[in-house]
């Protein structure tokens, strides 16, 4: 497969470039450090014409886990944002290997994650910059159609297999979780996200924040997901609540956000990270669910422990702690 090939032959023919102009023209390969499978490797171009970066291309595998479609969508919706701008998209095409999509290349002053790193912000400038952004999107979100709503909803008990023992989840999901969602209906909406609102894909470029790389583009019903990121990966939202990040959640529990926060980190995981990454990265998210899910205590029990107890008892636990949950909630109200 000759990716810089067949890019260079599709730039002439559109005349993005012109012929005279492919001897000057250089591709470098970008490659993320995220430990991924081989087959779930993107790779990125940045296209240089004397020396000077003028485009940026992404080549996204066509055994890739996410829809071009809905890559193209969400450009297309975020394009019209006001808080953030998306690099101006100059061309697309697909081969037998993969898609293309190819964008203006930003000439930034810093990522966010630069200038975190650097201390030229502080904890809460940076909420507030992921709370503006989240936000917006939110806003450019409708109310879900009930068919979405019951696919969310089938898709997340899948999610949560693995984080939550088979019997609990049993007794949890159609009991607290799905009842949750439901009851809380009018607090969520249909929104697109491009699945990566991270630091590093946020550029500063002259007065303007950039939003970049969106191959896990999707639609969703649970926005906060993206935040919660945030709270379980970064030093500076440890301290923080989904509320502090995303005000529109209003009403909707914040143990149930969390949950289900925690379920499509898994499938991500489970999708994209390699065998030993994904171990790794399976094991914490469990962890961080036993924790929500028995607050009193002081480890997570060995699976020598977990079938030695009563899964009866067990679930009796979980059910009062979660009738004590929704009390404090209703006391709010």
């Amino acid at each position: 497969m000759n990716l810089v090939a067949d890019l260079i032959t599709y730039l002439v023919n559109e005349k993005i470039i012109s012929s005279a102009d492919v001897a000057k023209v250089s591709v470098s390969l970008v490659v993320g450090d995220a430990p991924k499978r081989p087959e779930t490797v993107s790779r990125g171009f940045i296209v240089s014409r004397d020396h000077k970066p003028f485009l940026s291309v992404k080549f996204i595998p066509i055994s890739w886990c996410f829809l071009v479609e809905d890559i193209l969508k969400t450009r297309s919706l975020y394009a019209g944002f006001k808080y953030f701008k998306v690099p101006d998209m100059l061309g697309h095409f697909s081969t037998t290997e993969g898609h293309f999509i190819i964008e203006e290349y930003i000439q930034s002053t810093a990522t966010l994650s630069e200038l975190i790193e650097n201390g030229d912000l502080k904890d809460q400038q940076v909420i507030e910059i992921f709370r503006n952004i989240l936000s917006e999107i939110w806003a450019a979100s409708e109310p879900p159609q009930k068919e979405f709503v019951r696919q969310e909803v089938s898709n997340y008990r899948n999610y949560m297999q693995g984080l939550i023992d088979e019997s609990l989840l049993n007794t949890i999901f159609p009991e607290y979780i799905e009842k949750t969602i439901y009851d809380n209906v009018d607090s969520l909406r249909q929104s697109w996200s491009s699945g990566d609102i991270m630091e590093g894909n946020i550029l500063l470029a002259g007065k303007y924040w950039y939003l970049v790389d969106y191959e896990y583009c999707h639609q969703t019903l649970f926005l906060f997901k993206e935040a919660y990121r945030y709270i379980l990966h970064r030093k500076w939202a440890k301290n923080s609540s989904l509320q502090d990040i995303c005000p529109w959640l209003g009403h909707f529990p914040e143990d149930v956000a969390i949950l289900l926060s925690l379920a499509w980190e898994k499938k991500i995981c489970s999708d994209v990270l390699d065998i030993q990454a994904n171990r790794i990265h399976q094991s914490k998210l469990r962890q961080v669910t036993w924790k929500i899910l028995h607050p009193n205590a002081n480890s997570m029990p060995t699976q020598h422990h977990i079938h030695k107890s009563s899964i009866g008892q067990l679930q009796e636990n979980i059910k009062t702690q979660l009738r004590k949950i929704q009390l404090y909630i209703k006391s709010f109200k």
